[in-house]
């Protein structure tokens, strides 16, 4: 699965949305109050490849609060001259046991494109076909129906007339299956578009993904809630049923000492960074994508059906929000969020600064801590946990910075080794306010 800065300007974008809808209503007249907006949908992207006991837990847990769950049930992989399928075991007796729609999601790499604008489509199709077919007779066989079909491929641009044929094609192969495709904001501006869209029974707009940064110091959002209602209005126009896929997930993004990029994490089990490395957490926001839900349930276009949420949460997944965030996000509201610093006393000459995260909400994303000291000769000192000093201890302060503490319990950010500059006279340490770093 895969836009990329304008926060301030988030609640401006949300109220002119709303100011437009409210005029679109007004012209077109009587046809709105006599035909008022359908509930707003909210499907979710089970994304995991190992169905470990919390996956089957959390499909569980979903079944309560969606009608349909989009599993992703593997990849079509170019391999050679041939396209093979990699499917995932996913836990047939957790989906059979879920009230839910269930619906095979099948991701395709890049080079599937190279192969579609060769006009060597068989291979793919036959490996596409056979996939379905294997999906549903495994979910027949285990009492679960299927008749839906997506393909998550995030063609470039310039190959879209090369996909599209390869789906008029898999439209006609599975006549009565509902098929569907996520798209990228991209495409909205290629005249091969709107004729892709017809070939599909609808399609979910990815307004979420990341560019490359160059530099730690770079501004790199998950999600511009800005440009989304502006991508909003170009798909409305396309006249097709569609849906908007929305980040609940994380990255772990990695940098040398110096700052430059190093690498990304999104996926999997934690990452211990080399020596010397900085960390950034690169973090959907909760706070900025409950406004649009409260938009979208007043406002939207007709042929905006709904939200598709990426991804389930499952306990454990320090790189996605947690179950009661989404719950209260699909509601609208906006979870709260708060740090707390303490510096504590372990032995004479030795102090630890430690820091908790608070609130409903634990964000991954970095923070900045001061902490001051009188009567304080630093003789030793280290950062840990990820955090980082940013000055040194020849003055009265040190100024920390590192990732925010994704547990309940606190965290220890740095200690100091110290003795009096004056022996009559105790040495005070205290920690300033935690801010938040983007």
């Amino acid at each position: 699965m895969g836009v990329r800065s304008c926060r301030h300007h988030t609640l401006s974008h949300i109220l002119l949305f709303l100011l437009f809808g409210a005029l679109a209503s007004l012209s077109i007249g009587a046809c709105h109050s006599k035909y008022p907006l359908p509930p707003l949908e909210q499907d979710v992207y089970v994304w995991q490849r190992k169905w470990t006991p919390e996956v089957t837990h959390a499909v569980e847990r979903a079944s309560h609060a969606f009608r349909r769950l989009y599993v992703y049930a593997g990849d079509l992989i170019v391999d050679g001259d041939s396209v093979v399928f990699d499917a995932i075991d996913v836990d047939w007796r957790a989906l059979a046991a879920s009230s839910c729609v269930i619906v095979p999601v099948f991701r395709a790499n890049r080079q599937l494109a190279h192969v579609l604008d060769r006009g060597d489509a068989s291979g793919a199709l036959t490996a596409c076909l056979g996939a379905y077919d294997g999906f549903r007779s495994r979910a027949h066989g285990n009492g679960v129906s299927v008749g839906t079909l997506q393909i998550d491929f995030d063609c470039p641009s310039e190959f879209l007339s090369a996909y599209k044929q390869w789906l008029d094609v898999l439209r006609t192969a599975l006549p009565e299956t509902t098929l569907s495709m996520t798209a990228l904001p991209s495409w909205l501006a290629s005249r091969d578009f709107a004729p892709l869209v017809q070939c599909v029974d609808f399609y979910v707009l990815q307004v979420h993904g990341l560019e490359r940064p160059a530099s730690i110091k770079d501004d790199v959002v998950l999600c511009d809630t800005g440009k989304v209602m502006k991508y909003v209005e170009q798909a409305a126009s396309f006249s097709r049923p569609f849906y908007v896929a929305l980040p609940t997930y994380a990255y772990q993004a990695f940098y040398t000492s110096e700052g430059e990029f190093a690498g990304l994490v999104a996926e999997g089990d934690s990452v211990t960074p080399k020596p010397g490395a900085q960390t950034r957490n690169l973090s959907a926001n909760p706070k900025e994508l409950a406004p649009l839900v409260v938009a979208w349930k007043a406002h939207r276009p007709r042929n905006m059906r709904g939200i598709f949420w990426f991804r389930l949460p499952v306990e454990g997944d320090e790189r996605n929000w947690p179950w009661h965030v989404l719950q209260a996000v699909m509601a609208g509201e906006q979870p709260t969020t708060g740090f707390r610093v303490e510096v504590r006393t372990v032995r004479q000459d030795l102090r630890e600064l430690w820091v908790q995260s608070t609130g409903a909400y634990r964000p991954a994303c970095n923070l900045r801590v001061e902490t001051h000291w009188t009567n304080a000769r630093i003789r030793a000192y280290d950062s840990v946990s990820g955090f980082r000093a940013e000055s040194d201890a020849r003055g009265a302060s040190m100024v920390l910075s590192g990732p925010a503490p994704q547990g309940e319990q606190p965290v220890l950010a740095a200690w100091w080794v110290a003795e009096p500059e004056e022996s009559l006279q105790p040495m005070s340490f205290a920690a300033g306010n935690v801010e938040l770093v983007k």
